[in-house]
């Protein structure tokens, strides 16, 4: 899978970006705060519909957009998937223009998409450009806390698995409309019988869910281990073990977990009553790292967990070309400043073996030399990319 064009309007830093960049390795390097690692922001926004670092969407529209009368944020691709091209759209508007700079965050942002020129779901857009980033906030999949594992699983998966992406749709409305329901009761204001219907769609969807995670983990596992013995020199052997939140329910019996799942169900209703949330079900479940015989998560240090987390994404990638025969695009935001010369050195080998791979860096000794001898390139300043490498088409 390659990116041919990247054009943005309006998107963070970006008054108005237009890169074209070449196959296989891309260096963007400049100082921080320029804009490097927007710029892979607005790549994961194509190909999750999701920002991985925004707090809320209306950080994604440059203040500036404010002082027009329709405040419009755009990021455009063109990528080519084997010899099929295809164009994607991403534009967020927000609803009140009225917000003067400053107030953006009194603004509801509107999210539409657009595929080859066609409004297009979310779900149609997801998966027609995949990505993986590579982030310095990655050391916290091993540590922090279990929704950032949960969500790591579910942005690759969904990248790869439309089902799973409309259980996971469905498996989110459902909990939020049970919740309200759990509520009402608490308060006497519904029967407990009116939950019938949503335990039922909370175990179907729910149990879809977790079937698709613990399969996905397992082959990531296969993947994530030798190259963690590669990046470690074979020092304590990565362990990795799925933990439904459906109590009683063990990772290997995941195709079975109707049947544990409603009487999971049953057993927790006291306390759902009394806390007004379902207790239950695969938005509890969680990954456990281990190292030999020792728990990364709680007991692992930083070095460790970092190369945990860069063993997951390398097999990230792997796993992703494994199912659809192409490499995803592969993004490695500024994560080089923090590994030492020998996973520095494993990483760059790997890049070598990718269609394309976009690298951000605020220093270029740390990318060796042969790598940069044919790489293209760019650097940026103030939300501007200037190609350093002769004939790579990036303009501002």
């Amino acid at each position: 899978m390659r990116l041919s064009y990247l054009g943005l309007s309006f998107f963070r830093n970006f008054q108005s970006l237009e890169l074209r960049p070449p196959l296989g390795l891309v260096v963007l390097y400049g100082d921080n705060a320029q804009g490097k690692s927007n710029l892979l922001e607005a790549i994961i926004l194509l190909a999750t519909t999701r920002s991985p670092r925004a707090d809320a969407e209306r950080e994604l529209i440059n203040w500036k957009a404010f002082a027009e009368p329709l405040p419009v944020a755009r990021v455009v691709a063109d990528v080519e998937r084997g010899l099929v091209p295809v164009r994607v759209e991403v534009a967020l508007r927000a609803l009140d223009s009225r917000t003067a700079p400053g107030r953006e965050d009194a603004v509801a942002v509107e999210k539409r998409f657009k595929v080859d020129g066609l409004p297009q779901t979310a779900s149609q857009v997801v998966g027609q450009a995949r990505a993986v980033l590579f982030s310095t906030h990655d050391v916290e999949l091993v540590g922090g806390a279990p929704s950032l594992r949960r969500r790591f699983l579910d942005i690759a998966l969904c990248q790869l698995d439309r089902d799973y992406m409309r259980h996971l749709q469905r498996y989110q409305r459902v909990l939020a409309q049970r919740n309200h329901l759990l509520r009402r009761i608490s308060q006497g204001l519904a029967r407990a019988e009116e939950l019938a219907f949503w335990d039922a769609e909370l175990v179907t969807h729910g149990s879809a869910i977790t079937l698709g995670r613990a399969r996905f983990l397992a082959e990531l596992q296969q993947h994530a281990r030798p190259i963690h013995d590669t990046l470690s020199r074979g020092q304590n052997g990565l362990g990795m073990a799925y933990v439904p939140g459906v109590p009683g329910l063990a990772a290997d019996s995941a195709e079975d977990a109707g049947q544990p799942f409603r009487l999971a169900l049953k057993g927790a209703f006291p306390r759902e009553i009394e806390t007004g949330s379902s207790q239950v079900g695969p938005h509890r479940d969680d990954v456990h790292f281990a190292l030999g015989n020792v728990d990364a998560g709680v007991y692992g240090s930083r070095g460790q967990r970092r190369t945990i987390a860069l063993a997951l994404r390398l097999a990230e990638v792997r796993l992703q070309a494994s199912r659809t025969g192409e490499h995803p695009l592969v993004l490695l935001d500024d994560v080089f400043a923090e590994l030492d010369a020998h996973r520095r050195r494993q990483v760059m080998e790997a890049i070598v073996g990718y269609q394309q791979a976009i690298v951000t860096t605020t220093d270029l000794n740390l990318v060796s030399p042969d790598l940069l001898a044919g790489a293209g390139v760019f650097r940026m300043e103030a939300g501007k990319v200037m190609p350093v490498t002769p004939g790579y088409g990036g303009t501002t």
